[in-house]
This record gives C-alpha cells, structure tokens and sequence, in this order.
C-alpha cells in the first residue's frame, strides 16, 4: 500500500470517528454566547471554528471529492478549490434543511399523535436529516454533476453518499444519544 492511501485511510477514519466532525453545519452560536466570559476568547473561538471547518473539508474531500477525481475526468486543483466552496456553502445548506425542519415537526408528532417532548424530538431529529440531506446532496450533486461533469449514474452515487455520510443529524444523533 502506497503512502499516500494509508494517509487517506488513517484521515478518513479520524474524520468519520470524530462525531463532532461529521456534521456539515457547523454551529457557530454556542461559541460566540460564550465571547467575554472567563472561559473563552475570541482568538480559542476563531481557532477552534476554523479547526472544525478544516476537518469537514477533510471529510467533503474524502466523501465528494476524491471519487469525483477518480471517477471523473476533472482536474484535482480544481476539486481542491471547489470543495472550499461547497464546504463553506454546506453551512448555509444545513441550515436551511434544519431551518425547514424545525416548524414541520411539531406538525408530524401532531400528526402521528406523538405526545410529549422527546417524541417531538425524534421527528425533529429526522426531519432535519431528511432536509439538510436533500440540501447538502443537492449542493454535492451541482458541483459534482454540473460544475465537475461526472458522469450521470456516479454523480448520483456520490451525491446520496454526502447527502447521507456528510449529513449533520449525525453528530446531533450521536450527542444526544
């Protein structure tokens, strides 16, 4: 085994054990609530936003980006740069799928007749993996599919894989668990 694969093999298994590294949003609020109190500065905020963002990179370039190359007839620069963009613009997608999420599951738990708190949370919980799925896998599909044009039938396999592996109801899943 070349050098090259074991290092994508040991980054891909940090990034996917990492449960706070599976997410594509990145939740910047809890972090500035906490600006000008004793526990954390400004610069240990910045660092640790940029850290998780250079890890979801990580983890877009091991589920969306290197299959595109391979698969694909695109040049890496090109991946590379890409996935800065569908990395930063895979925030804005998580949080229209959770913003999408959150007023429909109240709805469903009524629906279902589920009654309680935690019942309420289960349908959230799944109704933002279905949203923010359909968002990042939209998102991943227009640059693997339209920008890097890789063929119909692997785009559709790497689009539901980032729509599934990148999907941040994961680390919510994994926290509340």
């Amino acid at each position: 085994m070349r050098l090259t694969s074991v290092w994508i093999f040991s980054l891909t298994l940090t990034v996917l054990a990492c449960p706070l590294c599976m997410a594509d949003g990145i939740d910047v609020v809890s972090y500035l609530a906490r600006v000008g109190s004793s526990q954390e500065s400004m610069i240990g905020i910045v660092v640790k936003v940029v850290l998780l963002m250079m890890v979801n990179y990580a983890l877009n370039l091991a589920v969306i980006g290197f299959p595109a190359i391979k698969i694909g007839k695109v040049k890496s620069r090109t991946v590379v740069i890409g996935l800065i963009w569908l990395t930063l613009l895979g925030q804005i997608a998580d949080r229209l799928g959770a913003l999408l999420a959150t007023p429909l599951a109240g709805e469903l738990a009524w629906i279902l007749g589920l009654r309680g708190e935690g019942n309420w949370f289960w349908t959230l919980i799944g109704q933002n993996f279905l949203f923010s799925g359909i968002a990042v896998g939209a998102l991943a599909f227009y640059f693997v599919r339209m920008r890097w044009c890789v063929g119909t039938g692997p785009s559709w396999a790497i689009v539901i894989a980032a729509a599934i592996i990148t999907n941040p109801a994961w680390a919510i899943i994994y926290l509340w668990l």
